[in-house]
């Protein structure tokens, strides 16, 4: 693998070619994404599936003068030719580059795809993603497969019976969520065989990597630890688009007990909106066209860290905590009434970022001689 230092690379490429928005054509729904332009010769691929437990990830395509840059490469070889395919209806030009923002399998897994179309394309990632990718990436793959495997059995029950997994009473909008899963869990059954680890083999350094594409400016960046502790994300300074991994995800939190650092992803959240950007397009979610949502984020993580600090102080043990620090607004906020969103907050918010804060601060006594 070769590292990359902050020295800016230039390419002499030949003038931008407009893309017409009008030319692209919309998806048919079963690739189970939308193409959103965001600037000119810049494309979302944003997920339409309903809320519910199994995710992919939003893929941002940026299309230059001789060459595409990628972020993100999707969870199963069906999805990320759906995105290739995607792709070769804007453009005919070669991938050169795929950016991974960080190592979980909704994200990385699609790699190998990529790789098989653009034989030539490198995947970049930050020197702790390439890490825990090594040490923790067939793991958590395996829990990927493993776990869709179980979703394809026993969503099928509920469904036929109209109860949740829970034993409560399935409404609309908890069937479309389980029949999305569904579909999503045969997915990934179906590309089991196929699914692979495949690692970064360009590794961006902590001062970040900028790119030159023309007149186009790619600066790939690490604001600091956050949903994992090598995030990355990918800045267009003159378009003003950032494309943020799992740094921003909505309409609900994603935090990882085992592998988040709430207290310092306040920081980064900073850091984000210190660079005013007009499009963010987060790793789950809608793209968005303000930074109120960030601003949201940031409030989430704040309120959760000086509750469980007081928590902590009060003696309390992480499970007393989770009951104690009351973070309902946010859930009002955020997941209004929706019974799913609601269900995901609890579960993807609330109590991961409660156990990652006591995880922490473990790991910090554990360290000191």
């Amino acid at each position: 693998m070769r590292t990359l230092s902050s020295k800016t690379i230039s390419w002499t490429l030949s003038a931008l070619v407009a893309l017409a928005t009008a030319a692209v054509a919309q998806p048919a729904p079963a690739r189970g994404f939308r193409v959103e332009a965001v600037a000119p010769g810049v494309f979302a691929l944003v997920r339409t599936k309903p809320p519910g437990m199994l995710l992919d990830c939003n893929v941002l395509l940026i299309v230059n003068d001789d060459d595409v840059v990628v972020v993100d490469a999707n969870l199963t070889p069906t999805s990320a030719a759906a995105s290739i395919a995607a792709l070769r209806e804007i453009t005919s030009k070669p991938v050169s580059l795929i950016v991974d923002t960080h190592r979980h399998a909704d994200h990385t897994t699609g790699n190998g795809v990529w790789k098989e179309a653009f034989p030539k394309a490198e995947i970049a990632a930050s020197a702790a993603m390439r890490a825990d990718l090594a040490e923790l990436g067939e793991k958590t793959l395996a829990g990927w497969t493993g776990w869709a495997a179980e979703m394809a059995t026993e969503l099928p029950k509920a469904l036929a019976e109209g109860k949740t997994l829970g034993g409560n009473p399935m409404n609309d909008e908890l069937r479309a969520s389980y029949e999305g899963d569904l579909a999503a869990a045969r997915e990934i059954v179906a590309d089991t065989p196929r699914m692979k680890v495949t690692p970064p083999t360009l590794e961006v350094g902590e001062a970040g990597l900028t790119l030159q594409r023309g007149a186009r400016t790619i600066e790939i960046r690490s604001l600091g630890k956050a949903h994992t502790r090598g995030d990355l994300v990918v800045w267009l300074p003159a378009e003003g688009v950032v494309a943020t991994g799992d740094v921003v995800v909505a309409p609900v939190p994603l935090v990882g007990a085992d592998q988040s650092f709430p207290e310092e992803w306040i920081a980064t959240l900073d850091r984000l909106l210190e660079l005013k950007p007009k499009v963010i397009v987060p790793g789950h979610g809608p793209v968005m066209r303000d930074d109120a949502y960030v601003k949201l984020y940031r409030e989430f993580f704040v309120s959760a860290v000086a509750q469980t600090k007081a928590a902590m102080a009060r003696g309390e043990s992480a499970d007393q905590a989770v009951q104690s620090v009351d973070l309902a607004s946010f859930r009002d906020r955020m997941a209004g009434e929706s019974p799913v969103l609601r269900f995901l907050f609890a579960n993807w918010g609330r109590v991961p970022v409660v156990q990652a804060l006591y995880r922490v601060r473990d790991e910090v006594a554990a360290a000191k001689p």
